[in-house]
């Protein structure tokens, strides 16, 4: 049996005054802030799930954002492209396209300089509207948004991001393809002959030479030798200051049957007498082999010659690769040359254009992002929201030599018009076929557009899509929150009044307890 003593009873009545009052005092502090629990010692488990959804709803609340801002991008480059295909549309009777194919046949040339001035206005159109800017950012820059992606300079040329859109990297004689195999270095000699030489500061363009067997190049440098006599007259008849030769490869021979039967018909080889001369029993035919001597000299076929070699010419096979025995020369009359210098910046352009048309900038969108084993990020688990212009637009030339770019195409057949100010145009108009070459081009690359709008169009949605998604998460995610958190208010208040009415009656009972004890004490 225990003894109630006054000590004790006051210690008691102290310990549960004051769980009295706390009960009281979380009941209140649930009503200003009805939560079920304010610290982790509150409710561990509670707690701790909350805030691995807080930290999801944090991540989800970023993603949606980006997805937003990504949609609204999207919808503007959208917008920006269907300006460019309404305009370059020739299925529509009101495109200025189709206002151009109408001008492309006529006759005038107050017309072709205005059809001409129309094209390149379309051009420069098609470049503002790709220009285009959301934000503070242009929409089609690829992964650097802050700086002007298409630009026309001085020297005539369409730029994306500093770089010239209709960069050619051509193919060199030597190479087996473009970029592959041993290019022939060439200079120029005191003569302006080109020459081969291993520490010549340029390259021969392969579609600028021609490959001429030794045979034919034998027969276009040969002329004739009669008795000793180099030079003839006008008519073919051997003549020391004739002033002219007759070339050997444009020779032909005729029967002395079928000369004498109609020798009106042919055009021979005769002595000085005036009789033909007969050559195995066959005559020369020379009608289109006499020349002057001056402009037969300024015909005949340079070869590519070997500086190293005492100027011997360079053999090569047919694909102009130089080898020993390979039966061809390189003719080199009007060859192109292009530098050194300026083939490997031509290389080095044509690989930045390659590598920001396939550039990205990813951003984290709710698709599960993910790295690999080494840290690199898996594309697929990210969206990428860099919209190149280039892709759209096209870059490069064909092998026509043609540019791929609309821009480039549409200012070129703008230029052609512009230029050809004078007489019928007809097919045989110079730039005729060069026009509507890049017309056909053109339309062509116009359908490809067309193509890459819709799939624009495609991906706007997609973003838009996965927006709902990410707002219904993140209202899953706040309702979980509330139900882990959030404390019912009436619920919270009938609490407190409880633990008010618990905690009254407490001081109550204290105040006959004290009062007694006390008296009883002072007695």
């Amino acid at each position: 049996m225990i003894r109630a003593t006054t000590s004790g009873v006051l210690n008691s009545y102290r310990t549960n005054l004051m769980q009295s009052f706390i009960t009281q005092s979380t009941a209140m502090k649930n009503i200003l802030k009805p939560r079920n629990f304010h610290s982790y010692a509150d409710d561990t488990a509670s707690a701790s799930r909350a805030y691995q959804i807080r930290r999801s709803l944090q991540r989800t609340g970023a993603q949606l954002g980006s997805s937003q801002t990504l949609t609204y991008k999207f919808e503007s480059a959208w917008a920006a492209l269907e300006h460019v295909v309404s305009d370059i549309d020739n299925g529509q009777s009101d495109s200025e396209w189709d206002k151009i194919l109408r001008g492309l046949s006529d006759s005038t040339a107050d017309a072709r300089s205005a059809l001409g001035k129309a094209m390149i206005k379309l051009g420069d159109d098609i470049i503002q509207s790709m220009n285009t800017k959301y934000g503070d950012n242009f929409v089609f820059a690829g992964a650097d948004g802050l700086n002007v992606p298409f630009e026309i300079r001085e020297d005539g040329h369409l730029y994306y991001r500093g770089v010239n859109v209709d960069t050619e990297v051509p193919k060199l004689l030597g190479e087996t393809k473009v970029g592959q195999g041993t290019p022939i270095q060439v200079k120029l000699d005191a003569n302006g002959n080109y020459v081969q030489d291993n520490t010549g500061t340029s390259y021969l363009r392969a579609d600028s030479v021609e490959i001429m067997s030794k045979a034919e190049y034998k027969k276009a440098t040969e002329k004739q030798d009669v008795g000793g006599v180099e030079t003839f007259d006008a008519n073919g008849n051997p003549d020391p200051a004739g002033g002219y030769v007759i070339v050997k490869g444009k020779t032909t021979t005729v029967s002395q049957a079928d000369y004498n039967a109609d020798p009106d018909a042919y055009f021979v080889l005769k002595d000085t007498a005036g009789q033909p001369i007969l050559n195995g029993g066959n005559y020369t035919v020379i009608k289109d082999a006499i020349i002057k001597r001056e402009d037969f000299e300024a015909s005949k076929p340079k070869a590519l010659t070997d500086a190293n070699n005492n100027n011997a010419m360079v053999e090569v096979n047919k694909d102009g690769v130089p080898t020993t025995n390979g039966g061809y020369y390189v003719v080199v009359n009007d060859a192109e040359a292009i530098s050194k210098k300026d083939y490997e910046q031509a290389k080095s352009d044509l690989a930045k254009l390659d590598y920001m048309s396939k550039e990205g900038n990813y951003v984290d969108i709710g698709r599960g992002l993910q790295e690999d084993e080494d840290g690199n990020l898996i594309e697929s688990s990210a969206f990428n929201q860099a919209l190149q212009g280039i892709n759209y637009l096209g870059y490069g030339v064909d092998e026509d030599g043609d540019p791929k770019n609309l821009v480039s195409m549409v200012r070129r057949m703008g230029e052609i018009c512009t230029q050809f100010q004078n007489g019928e145009w007809t097919k045989d108009s110079p730039g005729w076929d060069e026009l509507n070459r890049l017309a056909n081009k053109f339309h062509e690359q116009a359908k490809e557009l067309q193509n890459m709008h819709t799939d624009l169009d495609a991906d706007a949605k997609a973003l838009k899509n996965n927006n709902d998604l990410l707002t219904d998460k993140a209202d899953t995610m706040k309702e979980q929150i509330h139900d882990l958190e959030d404390m019912d208010e009436a619920e919270a208040i009938s609490s407190f009044i409880w633990a008010q009415y618990c905690y009254n009656a407490a001081l109550k009972v204290g105040n006959s307890v004290l009062s007694e004890s006390l008296m009883d004490y002072m007695s």
